[in-house]
């Protein structure tokens, strides 16, 4: 064999040698790439209307790293011609001044349904990196006036506030960012297909005084 073809096989096996990580980059200096978070699946609870929205809220600071979107969107009415489901199917609505600001990319005769929302929940998850953090409260300045809760043996109506905020680690702090914050009233029903499960039909979303960051209203229009 000679020189030139050995040199030719010497180059070939040094460059084979270092795509497979046998020669090169010491591995205690290599870049490692971030580990997925290995989190638990969401055991959902939609026993209740509070527990309903206390699931929605585990789905969005799940980020889609295990079941999230798959039990924030259960949480929501499914209904067709071909399969009644829960009876009821989910419809949401905006505050005035969200659909003004989308007015040229909404039309506001469209009807926001469940087929919309998981391009908003994957936006939304996607938007920071930061964990999340999502809490709900009893809205006591709801715009209709009459903020008491409402609920029979199969319906129930909600005023609440929500906050969805990224969790920022600054050393041994932790600050946060908000990410949406608004206010809905929220029409739950008794599934018709499933045993002991409240579902949001209707979600009329608000902008809070005072407060500019982006509703979900706003959130869900970004997304058209």
């Amino acid at each position: 064999m000679n020189a030139r073809r050995l040199a030719r096989l010497g180059i070939l096996l040094s460059a084979w040698l270092s795509a497979t990580g046998a020669i090169g980059t010491c591995p205690f200096f290599k870049p490692t790439q971030p580990e997925s978070p290995d989190r638990p699946p969401i055991i959902p609870d939609y026993s209740s209307p509070a527990a309903t929205l206390l699931t929605m809220a585990k789905g969005v600071e799940d980020k889609s790293t295990s079941n999230g979107q798959s039990v924030y969107m259960d949480a929501l009415a499914e209904s067709s011609a071909a399969d009644p489901g829960d009876g009821r199917a989910f419809h949401a609505f905006f505050d005035l001044r969200d659909l003004q600001e989308h007015s040229t990319s909404w039309d506001r005769n469209r009807d926001w349904n469940k087929q919309l929302e998981p391009v908003m929940y994957s936006d939304l998850v996607r938007k920071y990196s930061y964990p999340y953090l999502m809490t709900w409260e009893p809205n006591e300045a709801c715009p209709q006036g009459n903020c008491n809760d409402t609920e029979s043996s199969t319906d129930a109506l909600l005023h609440r506030k929500y906050r969805i905020m990224g969790l920022v680690k600054r050393g041994t702090a932790t600050d946060t960012l908000p990410v949406a914050i608004g206010a809905a009233d929220l029409y739950f029903v008794k599934s018709a297909n499933a045993a002991n499960k409240w579902v949001i039909a209707l979600w009329q979303d608000f902008a809070i005084t005072g407060a500019d960051t982006a509703t979900l209203g706003k959130r869900r229009l970004d997304t058209q």
